[in-house]
């Protein structure tokens, strides 16, 4: 029998393959550092199952992009640079962003990690909370079984 941690831990899998997916499919991938970030964890036991997902804090802006007044990081924005071949220099940017905003900002898009979990709820976690209930009624059968 599959265990209730096995349920989530697919279901934290297929979240993370969604964000990544996501994060490909809307170009939002350039240096690879937050797509690196991203893990799961399972935690729990057998009444008790938790699922996380981690990642570094550049995640509350992949998509959504950063606001005026936001001091970024010069080496951040070089690195960026390069991986885009941008013909801007890192400084410039950096003024540019803390001035008006990222281009993501300005044109209010969604953030994809926020965007791919409200998929993730929609389309996957119906079915895992389901597999968890067959699961729970399963076990509780085979112990009342063996009484």
């Amino acid at each position: 029998m599959v265990s209730t941690r096995d349920i989530v831990d697919r279901s934290m899998i297929n979240l993370k393959g969604i964000i990544l997916q996501r994060m490909i499919e809307r170009d939002k991938n350039a240096t690879g550092r937050t797509s690196r970030s991203v893990e799961t964890r399972t935690v729990g036991g057998a009444n008790v199952t938790e699922g996380m997902l981690l990642a570094n804090t550049t995640w509350q802006v992949v998509g959504s992009g950063s606001p005026p007044g936001t001091k970024v990081d010069i080496e951040s924005i070089r690195e960026w640079i390069v991986a885009r071949n941008v013909p801007f220099g890192a400084k410039s940017l950096a003024g540019r962003i803390y001035k008006y905003g990222t281009k993501d900002w300005r044109e209010r898009n969604k953030n994809v990690f926020l965007e791919s979990i409200a998929k993730w709820e929609k389309e996957v976690l119906p079915m895992t909370e389901e597999q968890a209930a067959q699961n729970f009624v399963d076990r509780t059968e085979q112990i009342i079984l063996r009484s």
